[in-house]
C-alpha cells in the first residue's frame, strides 16, 4: 500500500512537498549499508509494537518537547475516569477500531483517519472497542486548519449499556517542566453532571479527516500540528 506524506511549513496552507511512499519499505528493516558507518545513535533501532487487545491500557510516551507530548494508547473497553487538561488542547488520531468519545460540550464517535481537537478544561472520557489513537497535546489554544465532517452532539445514553455512576475525574497539567501531573477527586456522581452539561450549551467541537476533500483511497499525513 502507498501513502502520501506531506511536508508543511508553518503558516502556509499547501505542503513545501508531496512524497509518496511504500508502507512496507516504511516498515521493513534498512538496506544494508556498503560503508562502514552508523546512520544513528549508539542503540537498538525503535521496534513496531503490535495491537494487544486489553479492557484499558495507559497512554504510553512516544516523543516530547516544549512544545508538544505524544502519546499511544489503545483500549477494548470504558476509560475509568474522566479527564481534563488545564494547559493543553488534546488532538487525537484514530488508528485503529471504533472510539465513543463523551464530553460536556456532546458526544462524538471516531473511526480510522479521524482527528479531534479537546479544548483545555473540558471534561472527557472515551469508550473504546479494540482500538488504538495518538494524542498529541499542545498548549492552547491550538489551531483547526482543515473543515469539519462531523461535530459533537448531545446524545443519551451515550453508548448502549452505559449507566451513569460515581467514578473518578483526573485534572493533568501535561506540559509539565518535569513530567505530566495530575490530581485526583474523590469518587462522586460527577458523570451525571457531566453528561447534563452538553445538552445546555451551544459549544461543540469537530473531527476532520486524515485528508479532507480527497476521493481518494491514499491516506494524507501531516507532520506539522500548528498553534498561534
Amino acid at each position: 500500500m502507498n501513502v502520501v506524506e506531506d511536508v508543511m511549513v508553518m503558516g502556509s496552507e499547501r505542503p513545501l512537498r508531496s512524497v509518496e511512499r511504500d508502507e512496507h519499505l516504511l516498515l521493513a528493516p534498512p538496506h544494508p549499508a556498503n560503508l562502514p558507518i552508523n546512520l544513528w545513535r549508539e542503540h537498538p533501532p525503535l521496534t513496531v509494537e503490535r495491537y494487544e487487545a486489553q479492557p484499558f491500557a495507559p497512554p504510553r510516551g512516544i516523543y516530547e518537547n516544549d512544545q508538544v507530548r505524544i502519546e499511544w494508547q489503545i483500549m477494548n473497553n470504558r476509560q475509568p475516569f474522566y479527564h481534563r487538561n488545564c494547559d493543553v488542547d488534546e488532538i487525537s488520531y484514530q488508528i485503529a477500531g471504533d472510539r465513543t468519545l463523551m464530553t460536556e460540550l456532546g458526544v462524538i464517535e471516531h473511526r480510522p483517519g479521524d482527528f479531534s481537537r479537546i479544548p483545555r478544561g473540558v471534561a472527557h472520557d472515551n469508550y473504546g472497542r479494540t482500538e488504538s489513537h495518538l494524542l498529541f497535546y499542545l498548549p492552547a489554544p491550538a489551531s483547526e486548519l482543515t473543515s469539519c465532517v462531523s461535530s459533537s452532539q448531545p446524545t443519551f445514553p451515550p453508548f448502549e449499556g452505559w449507566e451513569a455512576g460515581e467514578v473518578n475525574e483526573a485534572i493533568t497539567q501535561c506540559m509539565a517542566p518535569q513530567a505530566m501531573t495530575s490530581s485526583w477527586s474523590p469518587p462522586t456522581n460527577v458523570e451525571s453532571s457531566i453528561t447534563s452539561t452538553e445538552h445546555g450549551t451551544a459549544s461543540r467541537f469537530c473531527v476532520a479527516p486524515t485528508n479532507p476533500g480527497s476521493g481518494g483511497s491514499t491516506p494524507r499525513l501531516s507532520s506539522v500540528l500548528g498553534s498561534p
